[in-house]
């Protein structure tokens, strides 16, 4: 099945001039405390199947390891 969202691509001045190298690591912090079982709940929630679930989790977790790095994980009070 596949998911439409209203989003339409990056907002651009939000991302340049608001969210900084802080937010993404503070950001990233958090979500990586999330268990896979909290990630299922929450698409599960969603209505989405199973695998698609299992596709959209392996993605965010690469992102928030990207959000992770160690130049990143230094800007965390």
């Amino acid at each position: 099945m596949a998911r439409k969202f209203a989003h339409k691509g990056w907002y651009r001045n939000l991302v340049r001039d608001r969210i900084t190298p802080r937010d993404v690591a503070w950001a990233s912090h958090l979500l990586g405390q999330l268990s896979d079982h909290q990630w299922s709940d929450a698409f599960r929630a969603a209505g989405c199947e199973p695998a698609e679930a299992d596709r959209f989790i392996r993605k965010l977790r690469e992102k928030v390891e990207q959000g992770r790095s160690p130049g990143l994980r230094a800007a965390i009070p």
